[in-house]
């Protein structure tokens, strides 16, 4: 086993070849070196007399009749399956890195594709019908909280299951035990995650899919205001610069735009008050106790869902979600909220398998793909400027990310 082993590692060293073969070679070694390891304890077992031949491995000291010390030759051949099996895993980490890439890929296209179906979706609802608005938010709460019955157990089952999780990970990939303290802190994450969305759709019957967000790009600017507000947090000075381009960005879009609408400017903005004060309750949240997001995003749905069910009833009229009127179908509200559970569980799931940067870049280029393949569904006429707009603002969000 020792010549075997010396003659590969020479062989690899001449030709400068990769320690493919060497690794090779000890694999071929490891039965004999695993059965010279055990041979002293199974002969001592048996009480016979171990022997040896006396080049093995080394020179050592040995047992009585020239057999080595048990334990020096155990412990050789396990350094050499530890060399043999990191070799294996340097091999391995390229597979697994184009692996991982490959998965994450596949989880943003089809979060783009859910999240331009939900856009689309709603803006065609809201022009068969514009007093639908509190119609549509209600059914995007109503599918992700069935759906999430369904999605957010499963997802805590594999977490449980995955032996390379951390302890952590599977502790809060569980539901959590509400307190009434707990729902106390809730309370104002499903006011905002209900009045976020409720302001998001509205902006959406008076402006166009690209605009509204191009002007929710200015999220970071009040989630900066509010974390110094809430948390007494200051951001580093790059990241302050950065907003400059942002708000330029989104004013050189407004004064552009050819569809422009205050009150639909309004509602954005408004979504985007709401969303940031959600964002930063949640860092509060997560300082105080251990939860999973998708979790805490589907108890938000539960509550949301809640809190609009007196507005839907009092403001629905069901023969109009029939399929046979000319406003909007039932199969098409309950397709749109689908797709709304849908890419917002798939960003959480990137979320997961990436950093926050990533993340925060790559939702800042789902929103730039959304604003264009939407305005070539829905024939929306965009201007250079608009264009140069959207531009230098998503310039401005990437900057925030990537500032110290």
């Amino acid at each position: 086993a020792r010549w075997v082993h010396e003659r590969a590692l020479a062989a690899d060293i001449a030709v400068g070849s990769a320690p493919r073969t060497h690794i090779m070679w000890l694999r071929l070694c490891l039965p004999a070196l695993l059965a010279l390891s055990l041979q002293p304890h199974f002969c001592v077992a048996l009480g016979s007399t171990p022997r040896l031949h006396s080049s093995v491995l080394g020179s050592t000291p040995r047992l009585r009749g020239g057999a080595k010390q048990p334990a020096l030759v155990a412990h050789r051949a396990s350094a050499l399956v530890a060399a043999a099996d990191s070799g294996s895993r340097e091999l391995q980490a390229p597979k697994q890195r184009a692996r991982a890439v490959l998965e994450v890929g596949a989880l943003f296209a089809a979060c783009v594709s859910l999240s331009l179906m939900s856009d689309t979706l709603t803006k065609r609802v809201l022009q068969q019908d514009s007093g639908l608005t509190v119609t549509v938010t209600f059914f995007h709460f109503a599918m992700s909280a069935l759906a999430g019955t369904v999605v957010v157990p499963a997802l805590a089952w594999l977490a449980r299951s995955n032996p390379a999780a951390e302890d952590g990970a599977k502790k809060q990939a569980g539901l959590p035990p509400l307190s009434l303290r707990d729902m106390g802190v809730l309370f104002p994450l499903i006011c905002c995650q209900a009045l976020g969305f409720l302001f998001t759709n509205l902006s959406l019957k008076f402006v166009t899919v690209s605009f509204s967000h191009t002007v929710k790009a200015c999220e970071c600017l009040f989630t900066a205001l509010l974390t110094y507000m809430l948390l007494g947090q200051v951001v580093s000075l790059p990241k302050y610069l950065s907003l400059l381009p942002v708000a330029a960005g989104v004013a050189l879009s407004s004064a552009t735009e050819l569809q422009f609408s205050a009150a639909g400017f309004g509602a954005a903005m408004m979504s985007n008050l709401l969303f940031a004060s959600r964002s930063v309750l949640s860092t509060r949240l997560f300082q105080q106790r251990s939860a999973a997001a998708s979790t805490l995003y589907w108890l938000m749905c539960c509550g949301a869902l809640a809190m609009l069910s007196p507005l839907f009833l009092t403001q629905i009229s069901f023969a109009s979600l029939m399929p046979h009127t000319t406003t909007a179908p039932l199969g098409a509200l309950a397709l749109c909220g689908l797709a709304h559970f849908g890419y917002n569980m798939l960003s959480f799931m990137i979320l997961q398998r990436t950093s926050p940067i990533t993340h925060v870049i790559l939702h800042a280029v789902r929103r730039i793909l959304v604003i264009g393949v939407s305005t070539t569904m829905l024939r929306n006429q965009i201007t250079a400027l608009n264009w140069a707009g959207i531009a230098v603002a998503f310039v401005g969000v990437l900057g925030y990310s990537l500032s110290p």
